[in-house]
């Protein structure tokens, strides 16, 4: 999908679209992006074309490998954390978080201190919640085979 989209964004620059090849077999010599320049409707429509393309494809990522979740845990860790100045706040973090209403990404409450963080990011990634218990009902020595 990405070299698609880089064809697509170079399809107006190098010239080889319709428009400028039609011009140029009846000699009129023109530049590539005439057709954009002279109709703006049609280049704002290009340019959110393009946008939704890689909007989809930035989803697409995130889904593969969950960069935008991981990320926020990090950040909230080290914002809680006071490790993030007022004046060092990451933008687009705190948009995100925004548009997807507040701190609710996490399991319940965002969390707050280092047991909480591991505890939330293990369940982010899909470990079990009951799995990371350990207690003497469910642990086993391991078996040791004859001294020698």
């Amino acid at each position: 999908m990405l070299t698609r989209l880089q064809k697509q964004a170079e399809y107006w620059r190098e010239g080889a679209n319709p428009v400028t090849e039609s011009l140029r077999r009846v000699g009129v010599n023109t530049k590539p992006t005439t057709l954009l320049k002279r109709h703006p409707v049609y280049c704002g429509l290009w340019v959110a074309d393009m946008r939704a393309h890689l909007h989809h494809l930035g989803l697409g990522i995130n889904e593969a490998f969950g960069s935008i979740l991981y990320a926020g845990h990090l950040y909230n860790a080290l914002e809680a954390e006071g490790l993030i100045a007022d004046d060092m706040k990451w933008h687009d973090m705190e948009l995100f978080f925004g548009a997807q209403g507040g701190r609710d990404n996490f399991f319940g409450q965002a969390p707050s201190n280092v047991k909480d963080y591991h505890k939330q990011i293990c369940l982010e990634m899909g470990f079990s919640a009951t799995g990371s218990r350990v207690t003497r009902a469910n642990y086993k020595l391991p078996r040791r085979g004859p001294a020698l």
